[in-house]
């Protein structure tokens, strides 16, 4: 859907404030309007000789769970029983890179 976007995310491995994956699937997710979105950002991105990683989109509640375990603390984690934008596929974490090298800009 958002051509050459860079996936990595993070709760799908280790790398992460839990130090486990949280779900195996090591796809970015969301809802068709906020892929939209994404997409168009990209793409002007591009015009910049920039463009977006991704960390994470797409939770699934049994990762907003064990987040939870790991710190349960409101102001960083949003409660399982609330869930997050995440949780509902409207929500995405992203950094910006370069598109020479990938590195990711401060």
């Amino acid at each position: 859907v958002v051509p050459g976007i860079v996936v990595e995310l993070r709760y799908a491995t280790a790398r992460n404030f839990t130090g486990q994956a949280l779900y195996p699937d090591a796809q970015a997710r969301l809802i068709p309007a906020t892929a939209a979105k994404l997409a168009a950002v990209q793409c002007e991105l591009n015009g910049l000789g920039l463009g977006l990683k991704v960390w994470d989109a797409f939770r699934p509640h049994r990762a907003q769970q064990r987040m939870w375990d790991v710190l349960p603390d409101a102001r960083f984690v949003a409660p399982p029983e609330r869930g997050s934008r995440h949780n509902r596929g409207v929500a995405v974490d992203v950094t910006l890179i370069r598109l020479v090298d990938g590195a990711e800009l401060p």
